[in-house]
């Protein structure tokens, strides 16, 4: 096919990758005029979940793949070698915080609650290094470094797929043009 489509499903990887396109302009649209705590969080911590089933949905070429338990999501990412057991971790710490902001009414609370998760994410000593003075950030500011760290690794895992199709149809018009 000339187009990045499969016809037999009617899944559109173009508009796939159009939709991911917009959704990551209206998520930094939305946290530029609504920064609160709160508002961050769920933005960040939901745009997770949003990435790793647009990851799934690229692999079995189908949106309703999106409506598949985000669990499930997860191991199908993990089985495949799209993510490591790192980031599945970092992935379910994610969904943790979410549900916290969620559905705990006192920020106070919440912030005592997700400290402990935070601090046992994958990506906290990568960051540390990164910044000398992690430990002084608040914990809003940590949070927000720490999701922005987790969405970086699954877009690079998105891109992957993407490069790896696009790499796959073009070595198949090459042999085929032989």
């Amino acid at each position: 096919m000339t187009k990045n489509k499969e016809s037999n499903s009617g899944f559109d990887i173009e508009e796939l990758i159009r939709e991911r396109q917009l959704v990551d302009k209206e998520v930094i649209d939305e946290l530029n005029h609504y920064p609160t705590t709160r508002t961050e969080a769920l933005l960040l911590t939901n745009y997770v979940e949003n990435i790793i089933k647009d990851c799934v949905a690229f692999l079995v070429k189908s949106n309703e793949a999106r409506k598949i338990p985000r669990d499930t999501v997860k191991k199908i990412l993990l089985d495949r070698g799209i993510i490591d057991m790192q980031t599945s971790k970092d992935i379910d710490r994610t969904f943790q915080i979410r549900d916290q902001y969620g559905h705990t009414m006192r920020l106070f609370r919440i912030e005592n609650e997700i400290e402990p998760i935070m601090m046992k994410m994958n990506v906290v000593p990568q960051l540390r290094n990164k910044n000398p003075d992690w430990d002084k950030l608040e914990i809003d500011q940590r949070l927000t470094e720490i999701t922005y760290a987790i969405i970086d690794n699954l877009q690079s895992c998105f891109q992957q797929l993407v490069n790896h199709e696009y790499h796959s149809q073009n070595n198949g018009k090459n042999h085929d043009d032989k």
